[in-house]
């Protein structure tokens, strides 16, 4: 009975943060809180239900099924299986809602949002079928259940390395770690609990899809606003991307595979460019505005300041 009064205390206690840290988000993001915890909630009364609200390969190849696959597309995102997840989910809503939502704006911010989810959920459903092609494990298309926000967590780290990649979190014997590292640092660390058995193969494969997508989105499509004074006017252009050195694909790697990495990087950048599927990083000043931001962010964060963003 005192172990059951101890749970029972602490579990209130816990219950009672978890609300106060919904109260201080957005409204966007409380409406996504408190949507995922009633849908963990309604999928404790079976499978059947959730199986309506994930999205699976067997559905995504099946053409009949086109009408549960668009309704998939909108509900996997907040079905989350184990409780540990939300917490996870909601930390990466919260850093959302204090550090990029003031700077990227609600628009920006949702839509930046369904594309990482949407994207990823395909390639992962696609990274299936692609595995039953090759093994013919009915498994890999009937058992395989598309769901959650690790993709969007993983875009967090991957735009929280682009924000502040310099910000130390933590100073070891062994060196520094900083949010450079964070992304590559959580993949491995999701791999090892995979390896151990203590969570699923869908999330890590989600999470690594979600990497992918997020920084290409940052690096070639995303639009920014740069205003330029001159003495008679004010002049506004739209760039995209961010080709800032600090942002390559290789700057995800540890330094002593970075140069190698970049070799085998830049050379599919180039025939990608030659292709015309990605723009040619044109040299100039067209992102230095960006590269001040990030700066100034980490310096603020260093200081431990809030962070003030002036509009771009």
């Amino acid at each position: 009975r005192k172990m059951w009064t101890i749970v029972l205390r602490n579990g209130r206690y816990f219950c009672s943060q978890i609300g106060i840290l919904i109260t201080k988000l957005s409204p966007t993001v409380q409406m996504v809180s408190i949507l995922m915890i009633l849908l963990y909630l309604i999928q404790l009364s079976g499978d059947s239900v959730v199986d309506w609200l994930i999205l699976s390969p067997d559905s995504v190849l099946s053409v009949g099924q086109w009408y549960r696959v668009l309704l998939s597309l909108f509900t996997h995102p907040f079905i989350e299986l184990h409780f540990y997840m939300i917490i996870i989910d909601m930390i990466s809503l919260s850093l959302l809602a204090t550090l990029i939502e003031p700077l990227w704006g609600p628009k920006e911010v949702i839509l930046f949002f369904w594309l990482v989810a949407i994207a990823s959920a395909f390639l992962s459903c696609l990274h299936y079928i692609l595995i039953y092609a090759i093994t013919t494990d009915a498994s890999q298309l009937f058992a395989t259940r598309i769901h959650g926000l690790s993709p969007f967590c993983a875009s967090m780290a991957v735009t929280v390395k682009q924000m502040l990649s310099q910000s130390v979190l933590l100073q070891t014997a062994i060196g520094k770690l900083k949010n450079d590292d964070i992304p590559l640092l959580s993949l491995v660390v999701a791999l090892v609990l995979y390896a151990l058995n203590l969570i699923e193969g869908e999330p890590v494969v989600m999470f690594f899809y979600g990497l992918i997508v997020s920084w290409i989105y940052l690096r070639f499509i995303q639009p920014h606003e740069h205003q330029r004074r001159s003495p008679t006017a004010s002049i506004r252009t739209q760039t995209r991307g961010d080709f800032s050195d600090a942002f390559a694909f290789h700057t995800f790697f540890p330094n002593v595979l970075r140069p190698i990495v970049a070799v085998f990087a830049d050379a599919l950048y180039g025939v990608f460019v030659r292709l015309g599927v990605c723009p040619d990083a044109s040299a100039g000043d067209q992102y230095q505005t960006y590269r001040l931001l990030s700066e100034r962010l980490t310096s603020d964060v260093s200081n431990n300041h809030t962070p003030r963003v002036e509009t771009l």
